[in-house]
């Protein structure tokens, strides 16, 4: 599920360099249409599975990358910063 939503974003970052980069209005509708409806897929029944601190990184990890790009931060910043 995080591999599938990672590719996605990266393959979204390597296209998106030829025209200078997606706007924040296409960032945030790809978000909406495509990462969340992926990284929400059968929440019911892998929600206990986030209680393990891998699988709370791994999710984590990836809405930290679209968070990224949305708000076209530097990786340097914390996801406390974060709110979408």
């Amino acid at each position: 599920m995080t591999d599938k939503c990672t590719k996605l974003i990266n393959a979204l970052s390597k296209s998106a360099r030829i025209s200078w980069g997606l706007n924040h209005e296409a960032l945030k509708i790809i978000h909406n249409g495509a990462i969340l409806p992926q990284l929400l897929h059968a929440a019911p029944m892998w929600i206990d599975s986030m209680k393990k601190e891998y699988n709370k990184a791994k999710y984590t990890r990836v809405w930290r990358l679209i968070s990224l790009r949305i708000a076209k931060a530097y990786a340097r910043f914390r996801m406390k910063h974060f709110a979408l």
